[in-house]
């Protein structure tokens, strides 16, 4: 089984985003404060400013199922300030959109519950938001939030064949792939629970590491799995030497261990590119991580599997 027979079909959504890509694209020649043509960075003064926006999917689908909601807003602050801190940014503010089909003063509370340890563990500020009343929509809810980040300096890759590659351990599942999780798992309250465990938020760990260490790229690894380190290094190999339990769940309803590798992140929520030299500075500052590969030439490798589109 793979993602597309959940319906989601990723390579399909990219295409589309490339279409819309190419005719807004000229709008970042509209602000001469851009300094990235892909859209990523302001100078306003001695800073550098970043956006990222994202949502947590159909993992909404999943807290109404369980009808467990205080922990939701957790993975939507997680999804977009991990994003951010992959590029040296520490997050300062973050805004939410809030969409329902009724109002419903207790479910609020409870999001609002899991926003307000968020923003705690990211050390972030929500100081604006949208809430929408959509009676027609299916669904209870939906969510999604823009978080604003700031640095003096941006930091690039600079990955080399070679470096040490040290990943940090996921919560589970976290936001990414729940579509195929979900039907999977249907009917089976006690692998639903799993799915809905809260994404782990990396800020305050990799912010120290930054300050302390020379990092050569850092990367969250969520939709397309491994394969997001390619946007960090050349290639990779990976060894993964304890599979968590809820991917050997999926692993056991038929889904393969390619299709896990770009799908989910398989126990490592978030990866570390770094010199061989800085290596044990590295993993004294950071709680779970641990060495789990190398920076090759090209491909990525997870154990001796080619991973690839």
């Amino acid at each position: 089984m793979k993602y597309a027979d959940a319906g989601v079909d990723v390579y399909a959504e990219e295409k589309a985003v490339k279409e819309l890509l190419k005719v807004i694209r000229p709008s970042l020649d509209l602000r001469n404060e851009i300094l990235s043509k892909k859209g990523g960075y302001l100078k306003i003064g001695k800073y550098y400013l970043s956006l990222s926006t994202d949502g947590v999917g159909t993992k909404t689908l999943v807290a109404e199922k369980l009808n467990k909601y205080d922990t939701i807003g957790i993975d939507l602050i997680a999804m977009v300030v991990n994003d951010l801190i992959c590029d040296g940014f520490e997050p300062i503010a973050i805004s939410d959109y809030i969409v329902v089909r009724e109002p419903d003063e207790k479910f609020m509370k409870e999001l609002g519950k899991g926003l307000l340890k968020g923003a705690k563990e990211a050390n972030i500020a929500i100081v604006s938001g949208e809430t929408a009343v959509h009676s027609n929509m299916n669904q209870k809810f939906d969510l999604g939030a823009t978080a604003l980040g700031m640095t003096e300096k941006v930091l690039n890759p600079t990955a080399k064949e070679g470096d040490i590659i040290i990943g940090l351990k996921s919560s589970g599942i976290h936001s990414n792939g729940i579509s195929l999780a979900r039907k999977l798992f249907e009917n089976d309250e006690k692998l639903l629970r799993e799915v809905l465990k809260p994404t782990k938020i990396y800020v305050k760990e990799i912010l120290k590491l930054i300050s302390n260490v020379d990092i050569k790229g850092l990367s969250h690894i969520t939709g397309s799995g491994f394969l997001k380190l390619k946007r960090v290094a050349s290639g990779a190999k990976i060894e993964i030497p304890e599979i968590p339990y809820i991917f050997n769940k999926i692993m056991e309803k038929g889904v393969d261990f390619d299709e896990m590798c770009r799908t989910y992140n398989m126990g490592v929520g978030f990866a570390v590119v770094l010199d061989k030299k800085d290596v044990d500075k590295a993993l004294d500052l950071l709680k779970d991580g641990r060495i789990i590969g190398e920076v090759t030439k090209e491909k990525i490798i997870v154990n001796d599997h080619l991973i690839s589109l």
